[in-house]
């Protein structure tokens, strides 16, 4: 074949194919009829170059890799092993050997931590450690191309949902859009939930929510429903008089935290990314956030006894992942402590 058909084959370009020539990395055709005649054995070579290169690996190792490889099976065939072909590659007399090499490359490379083949050099003199780089560059490479793959389907999917190009998870979406929708008339509150939208759009986007915690945030509706209507309490709590202050706000926190011990998969990923609430100085500095956003005397109170209620609750281990809701413990803190 010419060299022009030997580039749409294998999806280079003439002028890389004769460069490849140049330097050493696939054998010059024989001339034919005044041209070069490209066999299958030179576009296979084409093409391992251009994985190889593809792959990370630097084209002197590539070089060496082939050479040494080149050279093995010239040894063989003298020493009366298989036959090569023009390349001097082993053909299909061991062509199992080879297969099974290949899959306990990969056992050995799933197996040794990545680190081990990323963070050191490759030596030019070692045909293994070439091989190892240059799958753990494809293995890589995948990860990103499926990762890169799955944010161009999200956005497709929130393009044709109307939610507009939206890197958010559409399980954080809906909850927000919920929220959202069910105090228009606060704009306190609404400032509130677009700022944290917009806190988790962008750590969505660089990949710092866990998989696990949007995953435990596709609720189903009616779990959502408990929480628009903790909102709307939340935000009508304000206009409670002063005698009925305290029965509103045990009867709210109680509630809030009846839906936390039946939920305890999300408390845990909260104290996972919260760590050391128990810690008295912990607890001050977000109590501290929440009284800067939450002018409301009636929201603080709120806030600080449905606070001080989950610290006991996780204190006594009531979201341990063995524990079971601890309904007992949940009524003694609701009859506790001054909502002031």
């Amino acid at each position: 074949m010419k060299i022009k058909d030997a580039a749409e084959l294998t999806g280079t370009t003439v002028r890389t194919i004769r460069w490849y020539h140049q330097e050493g990395l696939v054998p010059v055709p024989e001339n034919r009829g005044g041209r070069r005649d490209y066999q299958l054995h030179h576009v296979a070579r084409i093409l391992r170059v251009r994985w190889l290169a593809q792959a990370g690996l630097p084209l002197s190792n590539v070089r060496d890799l082939l050479d040494r490889e080149d050279n093995a099976g010239r040894e063989e065939s003298s020493a009366g092993g298989d036959s090569t072909d023009h390349a001097g590659n082993k053909t299909s007399a061991d062509t199992a050997d080879r297969m099974d090499a290949t899959d306990h490359a990969d056992h050995q490379l799933r197996t040794v931590p990545p680190t081990v083949h990323s963070a050191q050099p490759v030596p030019s003199g070692a045909a293994v450690d070439d091989l190892y780089a240059a799958l753990y560059q494809v293995d890589t490479s995948l990860e990103e191309l499926h990762a890169q793959r799955q944010r161009i389907l999200h956005l497709i999917d929130a393009a044709e949902s109307g939610r507009g190009l939206s890197s958010i998870p559409p399980q954080i979406d809906r909850v927000y859009s919920r929220l959202e929708q069910a105090v228009p008339q606060d704009p306190h509150i609404q400032r509130v939930l677009r700022r944290e939208r917009n806190m988790a759009e962008m750590l969505c986007q660089r990949g710092l929510i866990r998989a696990d915690v949007i995953d435990a945030l596709d609720l189903p509706d009616n779990q959502i429903d408990r929480m628009v209507d903790f909102l709307e309490r939340f935000v009508a709590i304000k206009d409670v008089p002063g005698q009925e202050l305290e029965g509103a706000v045990v009867e709210l926190s109680g509630d809030m935290l009846q839906w936390c011990l039946e939920h305890p998969e999300l408390v845990r990923l909260y104290l996972a990314v919260m760590p050391g609430w128990n810690v008295p100085a912990v607890r001050s500095v977000v109590m501290g956030l929440l009284m800067l956003e939450y002018r409301d005397p009636n929201q603080r109170a709120l806030l600080r006894h449905a606070l001080d209620g989950l610290t006991e609750l996780i204190s006594q281990g009531a979201f341990d992942p063995e524990s079971a809701p601890a309904t007992t413990q949940l009524s003694a803190t609701r009859a506790s402590g001054d909502p002031s």
